[in-house]
Order: structure tokens, then C-alpha cells, then sequence
């Protein structure tokens, strides 16, 4: 059992069990470089809609000095 863990080890448990599942799950994703796993930062963005944001944005802009 775990009741001779303090919450610190808990949280390290939980952070190194999820983050090696995601390292496992991140060949499958869409857009892995909106992906961040680090110690003290979580970003999942696993399916990014930046780049059609972007050319949305730019073609408003275009528009815009255009029109």
C-alpha cells in the first residue's frame, strides 16, 4: 500500500507514472510540437488548430488592406 507515502511522493508517483504514459501516447498525435512535458509545465495541446488560426488571421489582415 501507499499509506507510508507523503503527498510529495505521491505527486512524484503520479507525474512520472502520467508522463511516461504521454511520452508512450505522443508518436500518435497530431501536432506533438504543441506538446510540452516538462517538471513544472503540462501542455497538452495534442491536436493544435494554430496553423489554420494563423492563415484565418492572415487572410482577414490581407482583407482587410485590401478591401
Amino acid at each position: 500500500t501507499f499509506r507510508h507515502l507523503n503527498a510529495i511522493d505521491v505527486v512524484r508517483l503520479c507525474r512520472w507514472s502520467y508522463g511516461t504514459y504521454l511520452r508512450r501516447r505522443a508518436p500518435s498525435w497530431q501536432s506533438p510540437e504543441q506538446v510540452e512535458l516538462g517538471v513544472d509545465r503540462l501542455k497538452l495541446h495534442t491536436r493544435s488548430h494554430r496553423h489554420e488560426i494563423l492563415h484565418r488571421f492572415d487572410a482577414a489582415v490581407q482583407d482587410a488592406f485590401e478591401g
